[in-house]
This record gives structure tokens, C-alpha cells and sequence, in this order.
């Protein structure tokens, strides 16, 4: 979980210290109020990623104002899902067309593929600004590769390794 919150917060354009705190906090809130033995919570890449566009309009106001609007949009979110669960609306959910979730799940994936694009050498919308030095670039395009031949080929080699 630390990893991807970590990650994630960079993402969303706060400081990377903002993600590894928020982990921590939701781990301990999850550990104390938690409704079920086997509960999980952790970062996710849809609020990540529609948070940014708050962070920045929150830093064009003053600098740390984004963070304050992260804030307030968090502790929002969290009173809504609260009276949604006390409401017992979740059935609601069924009214939600496949498509939809699809569409929404797919457009996610695109939104991270674009946000990972400047460590790998390949800023299409900032050319000027590279978050990588050309130095940098076999080393990390290595290890990418390596990674993918590991996810792909070594299930088809063998089981022992998960």
C-alpha cells in the first residue's frame, strides 16, 4: 500500500510525503473502525487522478492551497460514503450500466498510461521538460523490459514463482 500511495500522490501533484502520511492514516483508521476481519483500503488511481485537476486549481488560488482543497474533498468524500452506507443505498449501484463502468475503467487506464509517460523518457504534452536526463533512459527502458519479459514470459515457463 505504501508504494502505490506514494505513487499515487505524486500523480495527483502533491508531495510525495502527503501519499506515505494518508497510508499511514488509513491503515490506522481501517485498524480501529474497520466493519469486517478481512477489510482492504488503500489509494486508488480514479481519485488520484481526479484529484489533480483539484490540486492545481487549489495552487493557482496560493501556494498549499491545493492540498487544503485534497483535504476537504477527502473528508467530503468520506462523510458521503458514510450516509451512503448508513442509508444502506449500495443497491443503488446495480443501476450503473456496464458500458459505463468499462468506459470508466478503461479511460482510468489511459489517464495512468499518460502519467507514467514522462518517467519513461516520453512527455507528449511537455517535450521541453523531461522527467528523466537522457542518461537515464537505457537503464529505465531496461528495467521496463525486463519487467514486462517477467510478467508475460515466466508464466508460461513455470508455476513455482507466483
Amino acid at each position: 500500500m505504501i508504494p502505490e500511495a506514494v505513487a499515487f500522490s505524486g500523480i495527483a501533484g502533491v508531495d510525495q510525503s502527503v501519499g506515505l502520511f494518508g497510508a499511514f492514516l488509513l491503515a490506522v483508521t481501517l485498524a480501529v473502525v474497520g466493519g469486517r476481519t478481512a477489510m482492504i483500503t488503500s489509494a486508488t488511481g480514479s481519485t488520484a487522478l481526479l484529484m489533480t485537476g483539484l490540486v492545481q486549481q487549489g495552487n493557482a488560488l496560493g501556494e498549499g492551497m491545493g492540498l487544503q482543497y485534497l483535504l476537504a474533498a477527502g473528508l467530503l468524500t468520506r462523510v458521503l460514503q458514510i450516509a451512503w452506507g448508513y442509508l444502506r443505498q449500495a443497491h443503488q449501484m446495480r443501476f450503473v450500466p456496464q458500458p459505463v463502468m468499462a468506459g470508466f475503467v478503461n479511460a482510468l487506464a489511459i489517464l495512468l498510461l499518460l502519467a507514467q509517460l514522462p518517467q519513461l523518457g516520453l512527455d507528449l504534452f511537455h517535450t521541453d521538460q523531461l522527467a528523466v536526463l537522457p542518461g537515464q533512459l537505457p537503464a529505465i527502458w531496461g528495467v521496463t523490459g525486463l519487467t514486462l519479459l517477467i510478467i508475460y514470459l515466466l508464466p508460461r515457463l513455470t508455476t513455482a514463482v507466483p
